[in-house]
């Protein structure tokens, strides 16, 4: 409840209204008039959905990216794929420095309008990102994949860039599949 909610976390009602609004908004909370809000739960058919957009978006923003001349291009992903490989040993800083690939792949999309889709389903992509890096080696996997990702956009191959991007997201939908047929959605 916002009254108690507000108390506790010691702002006005008004900031704490808005805050829930935005994440209603992002999809990452359900508001129920006079009970509260709640974390919404995230459904097979969620999960589906989502993925089938991040799949397509990244994808065309690896492609894209391998097609845009930027001589910065290579420090920047040489750079971050340095990070993520002292990292591989706690998923959840590995998870921050693997979104930071991600959404420098769609900067050297050069494309804003792709950027801005990317944007919006940001939130959402997050807060299931951790859920897939949290299985036993799957940062070590990821590194391997972001590594091959960053190659074929430094050689410029579009198209083995697209693939290997979709592969990737294809690869944590599935380790999600499997962690909703064995958990539930209650533990996604």
């Amino acid at each position: 409840m916002e009254p108690q909610l507000a108390k506790r976390l010691a702002v006005s009602r008004t900031p704490l209204r808005e805050a829930i609004r935005q994440l209603e908004a992002e999809g990452l909370v359900t508001s129920v008039s006079r009970v509260g809000a709640f974390v919404t739960e995230v459904t097979p058919q969620d999960l589906e959905e989502t993925y089938a957009i991040r799949a397509a978006l990244e994808g065309l923003a690896a492609r894209q990216a391998a097609e845009h001349p930027d001589s910065g291009k290579g420090s920047v992903l040489r750079g971050i794929l340095e990070e993520l490989g002292q990292k591989t040993g706690n998923y959840r800083v590995y998870h921050e420095a693997a979104g930071r690939f991600h959404e420098a792949i769609f900067d050297l999309s050069g494309n804003k309008r792709l950027q801005a889709m990317y944007y919006a389903l940001t939130q959402q992509v997050a807060r299931l990102r951790t859920l897939s890096l949290a299985v036993a080696k799957r940062p070590e996997v990821s590194l391997r994949e972001h590594r091959r990702i960053a190659a074929a956009i430094l050689r410029g191959n579009a198209s083995q860039a697209e693939r290997l991007m979709r592969l990737h997201v294809e690869g944590a939908l599935a380790i999600l599949r499997r962690r909703i047929r064995r958990h539930g959605t209650k533990q996604i």
